[in-house]
């Protein structure tokens, strides 16, 4: 087994850039997504009321309802497997990269439960990020 850590890479270009394809014999076929920086990433729960949803996500967040259903009743029994990916904000907020459907279901069951006075769902484990430029934001979504 050969393991490959790539920290930092400097800027590639033509068809180097993002994927690395390397062969062993001829056999194996391995690819590898270089990214232009490492990210110190934490993970922790973060309260709901904290993250704020992109307004700018290019997929549909509105699927059919028997989907959502699907995914509630998969936290219900499960719980999130997948942590949120955010973004740290200046204002001490963060905004959802990765996981719009996943938030948008715990956030429902968060309503859900407060209607019953029970206070479940009011954070959920995310991947933090630090803030991100732009290009790297639509890079890493």
């Amino acid at each position: 087994m050969v393991i490959f850590y790539i920290g930092h890479c400097s800027r590639l270009s033509g068809a180097l850039e993002g994927v690395l394809t390397i062969f062993f014999s001829g056999v194996t076929c391995h690819k590898i997504f270089l990214m232009p920086q490492t990210y110190q990433i934490e993970f922790k729960k973060l309260a709901v009321e904290f993250i704020d949803r992109d307004g700018k996500q290019p997929r549909s967040v509105s699927n059919t309802e028997l989907d959502g259903d699907r995914l509630i009743g998969s936290l219900q029994q499960l719980g999130m497997q997948t942590p949120i990916a955010v973004m740290t904000l200046p204002n001490g907020h963060y905004k959802i990269i990765d996981g719009h459907r996943r938030f948008r279901c715990a956030d429902l069951l968060r309503e859900e439960l407060a209607a019953k006075g029970d206070h479940g769902w009011e954070s959920v484990p995310c991947a933090i990020y630090p803030e991100l430029e732009e290009s790297e934001f639509h890079r890493i979504r």
